[in-house]
């Protein structure tokens, strides 16, 4: 695997502006081919992959900056690192279940919304909000 930053950007979405900060930053080390142009192999795109996750994860760029420079140090640091990794596994599974609870709550709202149009596109009264759906919605669990 060789890709370039245009190959790159295309795969995964990140324009090669935020892939040159990413190296300008010291996250990433990419390295050049004979004409000067970056060239990503499975190790930077591994690399890559891990930033993301570690930036969906809620890290700040410091924190994931940091966690580059461990990995760099070598095993000696493999602690840090894992515990830095249960912490982002921790924030994403709650964030996980907050979005669940948001999504469920729009489904129940277009229903109800839609149920509106349909009433107000015949001329008919809309339909009133049922007030305990909202202590039902909250006493569940996901």
């Amino acid at each position: 695997m060789c890709l370039s930053i245009s190959e790159v950007s295309e795969l995964t979405g990140i324009t090669p502006s935020n892939l040159r900060f990413f190296e300008e930053e010291g996250i990433l080390d990419i390295p050049r081919n004979g004409a000067g142009c970056r060239v990503f192999h499975r190790k930077e795109m591994e690399e890559l992959l891990g930033l993301v996750c570690l930036k969906h994860s809620g890290l700040e760029l410091k924190e994931i900056k940091r966690f580059f420079h461990l990995v760099r140090q070598g095993n000696s640091t493999l602690r840090e690192r894992y515990r830095m990794l249960q912490e982002g596994h921790q924030a994403m599974k709650t964030r996980i279940r907050e979005l669940k609870k948001c999504l469920k709550y729009s489904k129940i709202k277009m229903e109800y919304i839609g149920q509106c149009c349909e009433a107000y596109d015949k001329g008919e009264p809309l339909p009133q909000v049922n007030p305990e759906w909202m202590d039902s919605f909250l006493k569940q669990k996901i």
